[in-house]
């Protein structure tokens, strides 16, 4: 690992400006990983661009993200390295511009991720699967190297692992991940404010869509999968809350006693459904999703299935009897 970490280490050195990347609708893994390493860059005097796409739920509003993230790629900068963190795939990448990748041809690219089914897309890959987060691997990257981190790096890492092992109740969850947390809490991350930050804040309206969500919630395969849906109609102005929902939503559905997977259908657009899944036990919710055009863990994933909810909810229960349930 040594190795692969100086090999990394000389590539960021090398380069003047950096394009830090990650997965459109970042999560707290994705955000944290990016805006800590856009940091440490900055510090080591890189030039750094984070730009994001798509909904961005706002935990770690105190760290000030605004002063890092990014909703436009300036014209000007042409970056001498590029840097994918927490993605296992180049298409689902939200950096702003199309395709990337493929707009700077002859620009080296890092892959850093930690999902399963990583497509190593880069030139040089440094996946772990079923590591609890990719902000750990930061951590273990900074610490390899020598790169030390002030109180606002540890904050953005400590937050992404919190939120990725579920405040460390998922399997993924080592000794190791928790030596990690201990580091950065000694370095200034505040604990006590990711695990508030992190307890979602409704307005009205979220709480009326969540009641709807979870009184429509229903069994199927004789209770291995509990599942609802989000319907678009009658919440336009929700539309954005209910991106950002979901994925509590579907945590709160996994509680049901019998149930191995939930899963959350939720229109985004006519014609778009998206999948938010979480499992429980041996069941690999990562298999699923990445059947549909999507990706994550064993225990949490996401996907896409063109057509109406109820298309969607077909072709899913169809692949479930004949891949999952057999």
């Amino acid at each position: 690992m040594s190795e692969l970490f100086e090999r990394i280490g000389e590539m960021m050195m090398a380069a003047e400006r950096v394009a830090v990347l990650t997965h459109m609708d970042p999560d707290a893994d994705a955000i944290g990983s990016a805006a800590g390493l856009a940091l440490m860059l900055e510090a080591r005097g890189k030039e750094v661009l984070v730009p994001v796409q798509g909904l961005i739920r706002d935990v770690v509003d105190w760290l000030r993200p605004e002063e890092i993230l990014r909703r436009a790629w300036p014209a000007e900068f042409q970056p001498d390295l590029i840097v994918v963190v927490d993605c296992s795939d180049g298409a689902r990448i939200g950096g702003v511009v199309a395709e990337p990748l493929g707009a700077f041809p002859g620009v080296a690219v890092i892959n850093i991720d930690h999902h399963a089914g990583n497509r190593m897309f880069g030139d040089v890959n440094w996946v772990i699967e079923g590591l609890s987060s990719t902000c750990e691997m930061m951590v273990d990257f900074a610490r390899g190297v020598g790169w030390d981190m002030d109180e606002r790096v540890a904050g953005y890492l400590l937050a992404g692992i919190v939120s990725d092992t579920g405040r460390f109740q998922y399997s993924s969850t080592t000794p190791a991940t928790m030596e990690t947390a201990a580091f950065l809490m000694a370095k200034g991350a505040d604990l006590a404010k990711i695990n508030q930050a992190l307890e979602l804040r409704m307005t009205i309206e979220g709480i009326q869509l969540w009641g709807e969500v979870m009184s429509e919630a229903a069994l199927a395969f004789d209770g291995r999968v509990v599942w609802s849906a989000i319907r678009l109609a009658g919440y336009e102005d929700e539309a954005k809350m209910a991106g950002l929902l979901s994925r509590e939503m579907v945590s709160f559905l996994r509680r049901q006693a019998t149930a191995e997977m939930a899963i959350l259908f939720k229109e985004e657009e006519a014609g778009v459904v998206r999948l938010t899944m979480r499992s429980q036990g041996a069941f690999d919710c990562g298999r699923v999703a990445r059947h549909f055009d999507g990706g994550g863990h064993k225990a949490a994933a996401g996907g896409q299935v063109m057509g109406s909810l109820e298309e969607a909810r077909l072709a899913v229960w169809k692949y479930l009897a004949e891949e999952m349930f057999e």
